[in-house]
């Protein structure tokens, strides 16, 4: 009993306090120590705070029930979180005391605090980041859509146009439905806006960094116009 790190404290049929072990300490008045209660009454024993918050729960205990609360003791920094339980004890059928267990969970409590803190100062980067990336993406679309002779478009690593802004509609003719996630290649029968050295040109471009070719490219109407792309 004196080992543990709960505290205990054991009434009688007439709550009287007949034991209590160091952890229980929390419980009495100040100017008690846990090693002089026995034999006394538990108003005379314990904290006045600690009878009204177990009061309501002593008849329920007497009746053979268990009962369990939380109770928290100072404020901010100097708060502690008390979890009591209280248990009915037995001779035979008869109720003839009961136990008070007292456990501090005051370190818990911090590190569920200090958790959500954490998960609300991430949310709230997440959504700051989200918002950048959004205004990011905003004035990205607003000056690849500007473009008047020039487009700028995205392809993923195999080739398959992933981006079609409406300056490359406009310089190219083909309307995004079109196009997004094809590779072509340009063909008389296919008309596709991605020249036919693409994938080489890829290659290049993961192995240099960039590759930058001119020639032909085949607008959605048949024509055909003489253009310098880079990847």
């Amino acid at each position: 009993l004196l080992a543990l790190p709960d505290g205990v404290l054991s009434l009688d049929a007439h709550w009287r306090c007949r034991h209590a072990n160091p952890a229980a300490q929390p419980l009495l008045r100040p100017s008690l120590s846990w090693e002089h209660v026995a034999g006394q009454s538990w108003h005379e024993v314990l904290d006045d705070e600690w009878i009204e918050a177990l009061l309501p729960w002593m008849a329920t205990v007497m009746r053979g029930e268990a009962g369990q609360f939380t109770l928290q003791r100072g404020h901010d920094d100097q708060a502690h979180h008390w979890r009591v339980s209280l248990l009915p004890e037995r001779s035979g059928d008869d109720v003839v005391g009961a136990f008070v267990l007292l456990r501090d969970e005051t370190a818990m409590q911090q590190q569920q605090a200090a958790w959500h803190t954490q998960q609300r100062d991430l949310q709230q980067r997440l959504q700051h980041q989200d918002a950048h990336l959004a205004e990011q993406q905003a004035r990205w679309q607003a000056l690849s859509g500007s473009l008047r002779d020039a487009a700028i478009f995205f392809l993923d690593t195999h080739g398959a146009i992933q981006d079609w802004p409406s300056s490359a509609e406009r310089l190219l003719g083909y309307a995004a439905p079109a196009v997004l996630g094809t590779t072509g290649p340009d063909t008389p029968e296919h008309p596709h806006p991605l020249p036919a050295d693409t994938a080489l040109a890829l290659e290049r471009a993961a192995l240099l960094g960039q590759a930058e070719s001119t020639g032909w490219l085949r607008r959605a109407n048949g024509d055909r116009l003489w253009a310098h792309w880079v990847f």
